[in-house]
């Protein structure tokens, strides 16, 4: 031990006294700091229970003079910081040192203790070691009567004394309690004696119990401190399991909104297709499209603008199977329905459409039917669009009367064609 060295924490203190109790005292008189910046004197120690009574000291001005206020209280020695002025190792080993050899002494001459003042001299503030008068009698100095110590209450530091009396053959008994200062004063012999290698014993056990508390208490602080580590571990990977769930999700969010956004382009590049050059626009689907856009979608797009065409163009309305045949620029085609379904308006308008938004020639198209009045109402039907497309205000059409083909007769039913009649011309 360096005696050079000076201690001037709390921590420091207890380390280096080593659950030795003697160097205790050093602490009282000398000033301490709290760990939330409170400073007061030492007036108590308890090395046993690792406590400290310090008496504070507050000032406060009360018309315009300066009171201070004085109170005491106990705080554990791990809440303690700073001691001034502070300790020497010289002093504690010294002291240790003469304790030990004291200790040497009384065991080799077995010195006993036989009166209370004596006792209370030499076991100081340790309050446990009272346990040790239990069931000896003490003798009243100024009654001159002997009772039986029976109980010590470390908490209210009572005492309680049970005196016995006969008289006429007749036994009967006295509790009596003392506070601890007035029993010192008022009690002196003890019997039978107590040895200082008892109270060596009780001290040592003392010392392990406590000792056994501290570690108990280090180790259930340890095992708190792992178990928080684990906690404070977890929640941190939670939070970066977390963190990761949202990027991830950002990530595919954006991944989703880019293939929204490559979607709605290649749309919009299908639509001029359409537009430019319908009958490249398969292969431009195939080539550049399947990866976002399905052949169900495409279809879709497809038929819409056929429908959307026709009616711009021809004012003529097709449904989504009409649309698809019309539509149709690869292989062959067939279309297979009952009479009256719309097959010869479905053949007619694909020529027209062929025709006017592909820029097939007509002399490139051939539209066969199966006798003369079919393929009259097949020509009728493409002369009657192609005006239709041609007509700037009105469209008149001049017909025999008693010959108007099946055709016109739909025109009229569906009211696209007014009838004048033969004294108009």
């Amino acid at each position: 031990m360096n005696s050079s060295l000076q201690i001037d924490n709390i921590q420091s203190f207890i380390q280096v006294t080593s659950n030795n109790i003697t160097p205790w005292r050093l602490l009282l008189g000398r000033n301490v700091v709290h760990a939330d910046g409170r400073e007061g004197k030492v007036y108590l120690v308890n090395p046993l229970g690792l406590q400290i009574g310090l008496e504070l000291t507050s000032k406060k001005i009360n018309n315009f003079k300066c009171q201070e206020n004085f109170t005491r209280e106990i705080y554990s020695a791990n809440d303690l910081k700073n001691i001034y002025p502070p300790l020497l190792y010289e002093e504690i080993a010294e002291l240790i040192q003469i304790k030990q050899e004291e200790k040497q002494i009384i065991k080799t001459r077995n010195l006993e203790i036989n009166n209370i003042q004596t006792f209370v001299r030499h076991i100081g503030d340790n309050c446990c070691l009272w346990q040790l008068l239990i069931g000896r009698r003490v003798t009243h100095i100024s009654q001159k009567r002997k009772g039986r110590f029976s109980a010590w209450n470390p908490r209210t530091l009572e005492i309680r004394v049970d005196f016995s009396f006969q008289n006429d053959h007749l036994k009967y008994k006295e509790v009596v309690n003392y506070k601890k200062d007035k029993f010192i004063k008022e009690f002196s012999e003890i019997s039978p004696s107590i040895s200082y290698e008892e109270i060596f014993k009780s001290l040592d056990i003392l010392q392990d119990i406590e000792k056994a508390r501290l570690e108990k208490i280090a180790a259930e602080r340890q095992a708190f401190e792992i178990q928080e580590a684990e906690r404070r571990k977890a929640e941190k990977q939670e939070a970066e399991r977390q963190k990761a769930q949202i990027l991830e999700a950002n990530k595919q969010k954006q991944k989703v909104e880019k293939r929204k956004a490559e979607k709605q382009a290649l749309l919009k590049n299908i639509k001029e297709t359409f537009e430019q050059n319908f009958f490249n626009a398969d292969n431009f689907y195939q080539s550049k499209c399947t990866e976002h856009i399905s052949l169900s979608e495409y279809q879709a797009e497809k038929c819409n603008y056929i429908q959307s065409w026709l009616k711009q163009h021809l004012n003529s309305t097709a449904d989504i199977e009409q649309a698809t045949a019309i539509g149709a620029v690869d292989g062959h085609i067939q279309v297979v329905a009952r009479a009256g379904s719309g097959k010869t308006f479905t053949l007619v308008n694909r020529a027209l459409f062929l025709q006017k938004h592909c820029g097939v020639a007509p002399e490139q198209i051939l539209l066969l039917a199966f006798n003369r009045q079919a393929a009259r109402e097949i020509q009728e039907r493409r002369l009657f669009y192609v005006a239709i497309t041609r007509a700037v205000e009105h469209l008149f059409i001049i017909t025999e009367t008693n010959n108007i083909s099946p055709f016109l007769e739909d025109l009229q039913k569906s009211n696209l064609i007014s009838t004048l009649g033969s004294d108009v011309l």
